[in-house]
């Protein structure tokens, strides 16, 4: 760790408890099977998911302690987009129960489906990776070199790339093509937990909970995935539900 941090640090540890509350109304909601105004419901469950995301990741940061440095980016990266994978996999779901193969017509629940995963694509890569050489550079006033550090990820994204390109040939995602993508992933998995694990520079909440007696962290750590993992799960379909009811109300769709 980079540096030493006091194990009862009542401002941190109040963060986090404060994070971990504010995801309570969401999975109490979605327990109670209430029925309430939709722009409050996706407010509400908007609101579990990213106190969710936060807990997720302060976890994952915590984890690369015990685990290799390119198998740490590999899962920091899963859990990082863990709630947007969970709602679009809500949307997926309620695509493909909207399809008729009789009339094949494209519905609105499978046209948001492809613009939610193809806009969140582009928000990444289009927003995502030049904000973070952007502040680096505005941080450190150097470019931001990754010669040499990325091998593995960066093959990996190639040939992920390219078996991609097979969907633009076939005009469509068949399960042989989503086995063979997984199958890259899981690869990747395997070859990253080959590797050494490093020291992390934690900070703040990430800090104080890797200060902790190596028994404690790793309970701490799981407690917190599993919590975190929990609530998204919980919130993900009726926030969709809740967003998608919210733009009929103002006529989006």
């Amino acid at each position: 760790m980079a540096a030493e941090a006091p194990t009862a640090n009542g401002k941190v540890w109040a963060t986090m408890a404060l994070i971990a509350l504010g995801a309570v109304p969401a999975g109490a909601l979605r327990l109670s099977g209430a029925h309430i105004d939709p722009i409050v419901g996706a407010m509400i469950y908007g609101g579990g998911i990213v106190c969710g995301a936060f807990l997720l990741s302060w976890a994952a940061e915590v984890a690369e302690m015990d685990i290799s440095g390119s198998l740490a980016i590999a899962l920091l990266a899963l859990i990082a987009v863990l709630p947007e994978y969970t709602i679009e996999a809500v949307l997926a779901w309620d695509a493909g129960a909207s399809y008729n193969p009789a009339t094949q017509v494209i519905t609105d629940e499978m046209a948001r489906a492809a613009a939610n995963v193809t806009g969140a694509n582009r928000l990444l890569i289009g927003l995502g990776w030049s904000a973070v050489i952007l502040i680096y550079w505005l941080k450190r006033r150097e470019k931001l070199d990754l010669r040499g550090e990325m091998n593995l990820e960066i093959s990996m994204l190639i040939i992920a790339t390219a078996i991609m390109g097979l969907i633009v040939v076939f005009q469509q995602v068949s399960i042989i093509l989503a086995v063979v993508l997984i199958g890259v992933y899981l690869a990747y998995l395997w070859i990253s937990s080959t590797g050494e694990s490093e020291e992390p520079e934690l900070i703040g909440v990430a800090l104080v909970i890797g200060s902790l007696p190596v028994a404690r962290r790793r309970a701490t750590v799981v407690l917190m995935f599993l919590y975190a993992a929990a609530v998204i799960l919980l919130a993900a379909e009726p926030f969709v539900h809740g967003l998608v009811e919210t733009g009929a109300e103002f006529g989006i769709d």
